[in-house]
């Protein structure tokens, strides 16, 4: 009975899709923040590292859409195992390739450079175990540049811990930008940094976009300022 079950093609799409989802959505709620603009590196390490347990969590038990799936149709525990066993192994092979690509030697180099930027999250910095010194890891953040900024950390904490409620990490050194020179230098380089390839490649949209052949005459300087405007959302 369970052979014939299982054989159906709709309890497979069944089972594809509710694993699907339940895999999946973590996967799209994170790729659409990764791909969005602002000071996202403060914020890329726990995205993934998020991720990567919510994964893990699917892959040992928690799936509601399949569990929902499963409970429809198995009429015994055996007949469930069968199910579920059946779900997983329709994203086991993403989940596998997903690790094996973070694991890689560039990608976890990239990671660990994402993971120093935390000790730039005002809200983390009195517990995260990154160091200004891990922040090296990042080109153009030289040692000198760090020195300068090691006599501002005091500074640093003692503003962060003055926080009376949340604001997003960026706000919070443009108003202390004055205060700490270094530190919000070393904030300049790394807010340019991108998880993704997303931000250029909307700047290259909005080129394709707003000058075309008609307007290759244009002055360099027209076309960045135009865009800059464009891209921030600023009017003149």
């Amino acid at each position: 009975n369970l052979k014939r079950i299982i054989a159906s093609n709709e309890l497979k799409l069944l089972l594809e899709m509710s694993s699907l989802v339940d895999f999946g959505v973590n996967l799209v709620k994170s790729t659409y923040v990764l791909e969005g603009d602002g000071f996202i590196a403060v914020e890329v390490y726990r995205i993934m590292a998020e991720t990567r347990e919510k994964n893990r969590l699917f892959m040992t038990g928690q799936h509601p859409n399949v569990s929902n799936i499963v409970s429809r149709f198995a009429t015994t525990d055996e007949e469930a195992s069968t199910l579920l066993k059946y779900a997983i192994e329709c994203v086991e092979p993403a989940n596998e390739y997903l690790e094996s690509k973070i694991l890689e030697e560039t990608q976890a180099t990239a990671l660990a450079a994402f993971k120093s930027c935390r000790f730039l999250n005002p809200s983390l910095v009195s517990t995260t175990d990154c160091s200004l010194l891990d922040l090296v890891q990042i080109e153009s953040v030289t040692i000198d540049l760090i020195r300068r900024a090691g006599e501002e950390i005091a500074t640093y904490i003692s503003l962060a811990e003055d926080i009376k409620e949340a604001i997003p990490a960026w706000d919070f050194w443009v108003s202390n930008s004055t205060v700490l020179p270094n530190m919000f230098e070393i904030v300049s380089i790394v807010s340019l940094l991108q998880p993704t390839s997303a931000a250029p490649e909307r700047v290259f949209s909005m080129l394709n976009n707003q000058y075309g052949e008609d307007r290759v005459g244009c002055l360099e300087d027209h076309i960045e300022t135009s865009i800059m405007l464009r891209y921030n959302q600023r009017s003149v």
